[in-house]
């Protein structure tokens, strides 16, 4: 927010949207710098310079989604593909069971992004002064040298310079149906991922030739015999990659 606040004439009319279940983190952290301040008041989620009305808490965010974006009220719009599809449920009995389901489309757009630019050099020598929204780098900066990442501390993880080749061979604390995302963070003995153990599944070795190649992935799920549920087999299934060659 500081960094858009030296680019854009002033903040006025703008909102940060930020994940609702991080709300009391923000709470938390905010008390123990500035709760000493006479102008505090802990009952309002207030920074210092800045009225309570600048934030947004967005409901049903991932736990660990740590996405935040500044732009003014209602320039971003979520779509779905009939009103209110979502509560059209159906039922379905088999013997003693009973389903309960609904299907439905969603997703989201902005109306106003910036200033259309033909390379990124050139939006990065702008320094974003004609853009509408400002977003941070939500992914977790992996430590030199892992060769894990933590799944439950986030969804998104970028790799950083390492002192020998390494090798990220799984990802733990991870939550079925997530997609979970490596990108490239530096080509320093760049982190790649083998075909082998916990990601012998997905299509061939993934490494990365530039800064930015990524890889996606999902758990991959298998029935439980004695549950008839769906639990991770511990194999991970490739969603996206790119590899600059």
């Amino acid at each position: 927010m500081e960094k858009a606040n030296t680019i854009l004439p002033t903040l006025e009319g703008l909102k940060l949207y930020i994940n609702e279940k991080h709300v009391p983190w923000y709470k938390k952290n905010f008390r123990e710098k500035y709760g000493a301040y006479n102008d505090y008041n802990q009952t309002k989620m207030v920074a210092l310079d800045y009225s309570e009305d600048l934030f947004v808490p967005v409901p049903n965010m991932p736990h660990n989604c740590y996405k935040m974006w500044l732009t003014a009220p209602g320039n971003i719009e979520l779509y779905t593909l009939d009103a209110s599809e979502m509560l059209g449920i159906y039922f379905e009995r088999e013997l003693e069971s009973l389903i309960a389901a609904s299907w439905w489309k969603e997703g989201s757009g902005a109306y106003m992004t910036g200033f259309p630019y033909k390379t990124l050099d050139d939006l990065v020598k702008s320094k974003g002064e004609h853009q509408y929204i400002f977003t941070n780098d939500a992914r977790t900066l992996l430590a030199s040298d892992a060769t894990t990442a933590d799944g439950n501390e986030n969804f998104s993880f970028k790799t950083t310079e390492n002192a020998a080749a390494t090798v990220l061979a799984n990802i733990t604390e991870a939550r079925p149906g997530m997609v979970y995302r490596i990108y490239c963070g530096s080509m320093t003995n760049a982190t790649k991922v083998n075909k082998s153990g916990n990601f012998s599944e997905i299509t061939a070795d993934w490494t990365p030739g530039a800064v930015g190649d990524y890889l996606f992935v999902t758990q991959q799920m298998e029935v439980d015999s004695n549950t008839n549920q769906l639990k991770p087999t511990g194999k991970w299934l490739e969603v996206a990659r790119k590899v600059t060659a």
